[in-house]
């Protein structure tokens, strides 16, 4: 439907706005004469009058008799990722339910059909829900979503009839529907309106990403318009302000290519240099040394393209320009540092020695960060072509050449296994004593606990190891280290897991005991507060019209301000529990239990869930797998979220990269397989649980082993397996991708922390084979 709208009215050669969400201009009349069409037009569909009902019916595929319209069930398979199932029943709900099952699951069809992308469907059943009898908000959720829908179906007046429905009910969410607002005005060449509704929007407490997108779209409107100077100064602002260097980097360059068109060449090159310098890993900063007038004042220097061309591994051309700067004296370490790690990436570590011995020449005696950087990289190449005694060499020096390196403690670790490994265990204990001072973290001091107290044992002295391994638990004890610790100081065994996984519900009144004694009472009036606040009120509107990514903006945001307030974080935590955001959830708990000891098993089930639980069940069934290692892998591959999907190309909750799962599909003969399937979490659960299955048989059940092959390969897993020389805690540090490292440790603390808090032990330790 349509409003009427006014006539001009113009100030300063733009439209002005009647009221504070009006994106085409009424006057109070047209406004009240459009509130009665669109009340007789409601009263005539759902039933009133007597005009005949031209509503289309439901977008709903037949299904068999025998599926029973049962939404609680349909709504938990959705919640599950069986959509195809829970699809059947709300189709059975939607044709023979009674009047509400038939509301319900039109509704739920409709949000399913949004996020799938069938938009056809998803405007037919949204035109079925409206004509219904609804409640003012739900009538006003189907506006918002029925905007979004038409917006991508590209009917830009049915949308924009939508969102000013939307906007007349004041609903919560206005500042997205100004925003599309302002996109279709935009489309329609009306820049002027769309620069009046993104400023309506951002007079909003807009989240970081949801306000820097609106930034970027407004300085596009401001020059459309004629403004440069609005423009500028809004990109200005954002590069000044945004909340992330990609954003600045973006910013900066979006600022120099407006500059350039205005005829500012001043600006235009001042941002093109800044962009350069500042953000060189930035993909802009590489299209940047092509500008025409780069060369100009201020010129960039050959140092500054040096590193753009290397950061973005150009690197035949770096090498070029890096050599081109041993010429300079004062460029000469720089270029030398280079020179070795693009001699690395050309497989030639004699050549990298060679280049890094020449840059800690050139660099001796200064506190330039690459001089530690050096010693560092050095060390590594010594170690991968097995000259451990240089490679100790290099990891001490370390320390003495360049004291405030951030290679210091690291290189004090590396050195100190290293001599622990040639079975000198008093050098080791010495090296990570002085480890332990430089610690930049508790996860650090709690490694360097842990190997003080192998030096220890190894010495004969199991008093002090002791100790070391209760420093180690006590410093970080849900780190790996702290959990390995504590499996070695009780002599904890592996006790075998459930079959399957039927977790019980969260006791609410012992979580808030708990909270009470370890941080005080809560403060009803601000948690009131904060319910009814903006924030929260407009990720509820989003969530309920179904639309999760706009909601999960709004939601992290909320929960990244949440962050040190532990009540607040609990009552994120719970309300997006009980409201099926488990993946959401999680973040608020892990925060809430980020560096707390002892925490009940109730919160780690919070913060570490079981979403997808049948699929989960069924998948690791299958596989022969523990159900909570596959959860474990999960958490770390794609913190639950089944549209996961990385630079790589690896796809879904355990982000099996394609070419992988075509080879898995072939072993677990199923035809038919595409790409897309991997979103499905029923087929990336039983795919990723074969493939770490079939890994931990090839390894013979060494978990973190086969860890390490899932993501760095089997032959490097083999490699450092051979490394470790049969010892489970050297595995982890002889792993020489820091990805894989890390990986390996993460997944391996998750599996902990999932036996705790589902039963399978009774306090969080590490046992490995």
């Amino acid at each position: 439907m349509r409003y009427l709208t006014s006539g001009p009215n113009t100030r300063g050669g733009r439209p002005s706005p009647t009221s504070a969400h009006t994106s085409i201009l009424r006057s109070p009349l047209a406004r009240t004469l459009g509130a009665v069409i669109l009340a007789t037009l409601l009263t005539t569909a759902c039933g009133g009058g007597g005009a005949p009902d031209q509503t289309p019916p439901p977008a709903v595929s037949p299904v068999s008799a025998d599926v029973v319209p049962d939404l609680p069930l349909a709504d938990k398979l959705y919640a599950e990722g069986e959509a195809d199932e829970a699809i059947k029943i709300y189709s059975a709900a939607a044709l023979r339910g009674d009047a509400d099952q038939k509301q319900q699951a039109i509704w739920s069809l409709a949000r399913i059909q949004y996020q799938t992308g069938d938009f056809t469907a998803a405007t037919q059943n949204l035109q079925a829900f409206i004509a219904t009898k609804l409640s003012p908000e739900q009538q006003r959720r189907a506006y918002l979503l029925l905007g979004f829908v038409r917006l991508a179906q590209g009917d830009r007046d049915g949308a924009k009839d939508a969102f000013e429905t939307y906007l007349d009910s004041a609903g919560p969410a206005a500042p997205y529907a100004h925003l599309r607002l302002a996109e279709i005005a935009s489309q329609e060449g009306d820049s002027g309106q769309a620069i009046e509704q993104t400023n309506l929007a951002l007079t909003a407490s807009l989240p970081a990403p949801a306000k820097t997108d609106a930034m970027f779209a407004l300085a596009r409107y401001q020059e459309a318009d004629g403004d440069a100077a609005s423009a500028a100064a809004t990109d200005q602002t954002l590069a000044a302000d945004a909340p992330t260097a990609s954003d600045v980097a973006e910013a900066l360059w979006q600022l120099s290519q407006l500059s350039r068109r205005s005829g500012d060449a001043q600006t235009y090159q001042d941002s093109l240099h800044s962009l350069i310098v500042e953000y060189p890993s930035h993909s802009r900063a590489l299209q940047a040394l092509d500008e025409p007038q780069l060369a100009a004042v201020p010129a960039t220097t050959p140092r500054e393209r040096a590193l753009v061309l290397f950061r973005h591994r150009v690197n035949d051309k770096a090498q070029d320009a890096y050599r081109a700067l041993l010429a300079d004296p004062r460029a000469q370490g720089e270029a030398h540092y280079y020179l070795g790690i693009l001699a690395e990436r050309a497989g030639d570590p004699g050549q990298a020695l060679n280049e890094y011995a020449a840059a800690i020449g050139a660099l001796a005696g200064t506190a330039d960060p690459l001089l530690g950087s050096a010693h560092w990289d050095r060390g590594l190449v010594f170690e991968s072509v097995g000259r451990l005694e240089e490679a100790a060499a290099e990891y001490a020096a370390i320390a003495d050449a360049v004291p405030g390196s951030e290679h210091v403690a690291d290189g004090l670790f590396r050195a100190g296994l290293i001599r622990f490994r040639q079975g000198r265990p008093s050098d080791s204990a010495a090296l990570w004593s002085e480890y332990l001072v430089t610690a930049p973290s508790a996860a650090s001091r709690a490694q360097a606990h842990f190997w003080l107290a192998q030096a220890d044992r190894a010495l004969g002295d199991e008093a002090s190891a002791e100790l070391e391994m209760d420093a180690a638990s006590s410093a970080a004890p849900l780190d790996y280290y702290g959990l390995r610790a504590r499996a070695l100081a009780t002599g904890d065994g592996a006790p075998a897991d459930p079959g399957s996984l039927s977790p019980k519900p969260p006791d609410w009144a012992a979580l808030e005991a708990w909270l009470a004694a370890s941080f005080g009472a809560e403060d009803a009036k601000a948690r009131d507060a904060f319910f009814a606040g903006d924030g929260w009120q407009r990720a509820q509107e989003l969530s309920l019209s179904g639309l999760k990514q706009e909601a999960g903006v709004e939601f992290n945001a909320l929960i990244e301000q949440a962050v040190g307030q532990p009540w607040r974080l609990y009552r994120l935590a719970r309300a997006l529990s009980e409201s099926g955001q488990a993946r959401l959830a999680a973040r608020a708990a892990s925060a809430l239990a980020s560096g707390t000891a002892d925490l009940p098993p109730d919160l780690l089930r919070l913060a570490y869930p079981a979403p997808f639980l049948s699929a989960i069940n069924e998948a690791a069934s299958g596989a022969g797998l523990s159900p909570l290692l596959l959860l474990a892998l999960v958490r770390q591959e794609s913190f639950y979220d089944p549209a996961a999907a990385s630079s790589a190309g690896a796809l879904g909750l355990t982000q099996v990269i394609p070419s992988t799962a075509q080879e898995i599909a072939v072993q677990l003969d199923e035809t038919g397989f595409r790409e897309t399937d991997l979103l499905r979490p029923t087929v990336s659960l039983r795919f990723g649980a074969h493939y770490l299955k079939s890994q931990l048989d090839l390894f013979q059940g060494n978990l973190a082993a086969a860890l390490a092959a899932y993501n760095g390969g089997a032959g490097n897993a083999s490699r450092w397996q051979t490394a470790a020389g049969g010892d489970a805690d050297a595995f982890l540090e002889v792993i020489d991708f820091a990805e894989t490292r890390t990986y390996v440790s993460v997944v391996l603390e998750n599996y902990a922390l999932y036996r705790y808090a589902y039963g399978v032990t009774d306090h969080a330790s590490l046992p490995l084979p």
